[in-house]
């Protein structure tokens, strides 16, 4: 199973994904063209995670740096943070900030 299916699993239609770069999308299928979209203009992308913490119940914080080397080889590095809401197994709700 290629990661991006194991990632759509999670999703639920009510699931809502925000992020400073790509816009708002909500639901399962949204999201994932989106994702998909975004995976298909690079030819390598890469993310580290550099830390992870429990905001608050059931929400997660990642603070991470993207770097990447998009089709035309431009070059790609973004620092950020990624802040996850799951209930019931199941993201409900992602929001990326540029730090």
């Amino acid at each position: 199973m290629h990661d991006l299916d194991r990632i759509a699993s999670l999703f639920t239609d009510d699931t809502e994904y925000i992020s400073a770069n790509t816009g708002t999308f909500r639901g399962h299928g949204e999201i994932m063209a989106m994702m998909r979209a975004f995976h298909n203009s690079f030819k390598e992308l890469h993310w580290k995670v550099h830390t992870t913490k429990e905001t608050q119940p059931d929400t997660f914080l990642f603070d991470f740096t993207m770097e990447g080397i998009k089709l035309d080889g431009t070059k790609v590095c973004v620092d950020g943070l990624e802040y996850i809401t799951v209930q019931n197994e199941k993201i409900m709700r992602i929001e990326i900030k540029n730090s």
